[in-house]
């Protein structure tokens, strides 16, 4: 028979008696309910608190994004507003119509280095074109002529045109002659258009600035 104290200790824990009479058929569901019971206050923690961090990182990365991209754009706005993208021509031009081979125009092509970069510049030019459309009489002195020998195409030499580097802020002339009877229909005062130009292929090679640039020039005529 039982005792009272036995008796008791059933009263008091029937709930535990059971669970453990039923321990092994019911084994998995004793640790669920147990499991369930004892973690349900920290995981849903842990996982809000996880998920605030990552939360956090994503607008701060965001963030950091588009103060670096602003920055950019305020550093490349500072680049352009103080340096140009080419250098400015300042154009001189004499006209000569009473010379042994007729009229003869002389133009001194002033290049200022107003770019943030060293450029090469061909400073002799012996003749360049003469030539008038609708618009204004243009002279264009530069070097993009090819020149082929017995099917071979030239590699010319440049130390004829007295190719001069200039660093950013120096200045430096060209100086070239046109011969055309065409020029007999310009008069003092005249403006006409003055190109530099140089080919593609020769700046690759040579190391030349060739950026298409024109100014416009005051004929002086005497």
């Amino acid at each position: 028979m039982r005792s009272k104290d036995d008796r008791r200790e059933n009263n008091l824990f029937p709930r535990a008696r059971i669970a453990e009479q039923n321990a092994a058929p019911n084994a998995l569901s004793f640790r669920v309910s147990t499991s369930f019971v004892s973690e349900p206050s920290f995981a849903p923690l842990s996982f809000s608190g996880s998920g605030l961090g990552v939360g956090v990182l994503i607008r701060s990365s965001k963030r950091m994004k588009k103060l670096i991209t602003i920055f950019s754009l305020i550093i490349l706005a500072f680049s352009i507003s103080h340096a140009d993208s080419i250098p400015t021509l300042e154009a001189h031009a004499v006209l000569n119509k009473d010379t042994p081979k007729g009229p003869l125009l002389g133009v001194v092509l002033i290049v200022i280095n107003t770019t943030d970069r060293d450029i090469t510049v061909l400073t002799k030019i012996k003749n360049g074109i003469y030539y008038s459309d609708a618009e204004s009489p243009k002279v264009q002195i530069g070097f993009n002529r090819t020149q082929k020998r017995f099917g071979h195409s030239i590699v010319p030499s440049i130390a004829s045109f007295e190719p001069v580097t200039i660093r950013p802020g120096e200045a430096t002339e060209i100086s070239s002659e046109i011969s055309s009877k065409y020029l007999e229909s310009l008069e003092d005062g005249d403006d006409i258009i003055v190109k530099y130009v140089v080919s593609d292929e020769w700046a690759e090679r040579f190391d030349l600035w060739n950026q298409k640039n024109e100014t416009v020039a005051t004929v002086k005529a005497w």
